[in-house]
């Protein structure tokens, strides 16, 4: 079993390549109380890098991208969203070399309960200075038979720096497959308002009843290794794009435990995060 308590504080560790980091949990029982955290905030993709990285502008410049498009910047220049609900993927840093870092990637594996009373939090970072972009959230999955819980699971997206702000970070993804769906935690992955125009999308929030419970474990703690991703690219009009990237199983953080398949997601950007719902046999 995993217990986090006593208000204590479990941080993804940094990496000075700045390709972040993530981590997958796998246990039977799966605990974070009340008061304490497990931080992944600002544990992805460093400034202006990362496959949806904010774009340098003058004055200021567009946040990460990320499960939406991060916020744009004055010349109306975004970069594209990538990832899906199961990838695990990192939240790439908003755009300048101040921009705030994405958010990391945790996912769980709980064959018996995921609870959290506490907070899980894999928010992007907020632009160090005026005109850097935010950092896009990243990526918390869970596979549990039970999903319980008062606390918090943010993937939110950082603001801009500066008044009136560049372009913030998008909300990243939170998916939740459980047997036994209960009331469980709040969930975040609001992208932050900035200039009003181009603002940053809500990441997506996936949930999807199972057939049955996960395969049980031994408390594991595996630290995937990121894959460095490539700049975003340029963007100036409305529609929506995507450049989704998946890696070999365990081998980047782009990957955790198999899981039900994704139908990819909506793009329709919404102020809370876009939601789906499913049912699968595949645990």
């Amino acid at each position: 079993n995993f217990v986090a308590s006593n208000s204590s504080v479990v941080n993804l560790w940094s990496t000075t390549s700045g390709t972040g980091s993530g981590c997958v949990f796998l246990s039977n029982n799966f605990t974070v109380a009340r008061n304490s955290t497990i931080n992944g905030r600002g544990k992805g993709f460093a400034a202006a890098t990362g496959p949806g990285a904010g774009l340098t502008g003058s004055p200021d410049a567009s946040g990460g991208s990320h499960a939406g498009r991060g916020g744009g910047n004055s010349a109306g220049s975004q970069s594209f969203d990538y990832g899906s609900p199961v990838a695990g993927s990192l939240g790439s840093g908003g755009g300048s070399a101040n921009g705030g870092a994405g958010g990391g990637s945790i996912i769980v594996n709980a064959s018996q309960v995921f609870n959290v009373d506490g907070v899980i939090t894999v928010e992007g970072l907020p632009g160090a200075a005026a005109g850097a972009g935010g950092g896009a959230g990243g990526s918390i999955v869970v596979y549990a038979n039970t999903v319980q819980g008062s606390g918090l699971l943010s993937a939110r997206g950082g603001v801009g720096g500066g008044t009136p702000s560049a372009g913030g970070g998008s909300g990243g993804y939170v998916t939740l497959y459980s047997v036994n769906p209960a009331s469980g935690p709040s969930i975040d992955v609001a992208g932050p308002t900035g200039r009003p125009t181009l603002q940053a999308s809500a990441g997506v929030v996936t949930t999807s009843t199972l057939l049955s419970a996960p395969e049980p474990s031994a408390c594991v703690i595996y630290i995937p290794q990121p894959t460095t991703g490539t700049s975003g690219t340029s963007r100036t009009t409305g529609s929506t794009g995507s450049s989704g990237s998946t890696g070999s199983t365990g081998s980047s953080s782009s990957t955790g435990p198999t899981g039900p398949p994704s139908n990819g997601h909506p793009h329709s950007h919404g102020a809370e995060g876009r939601r789906r719902t499913t049912r699968s046999s595949d645990p």
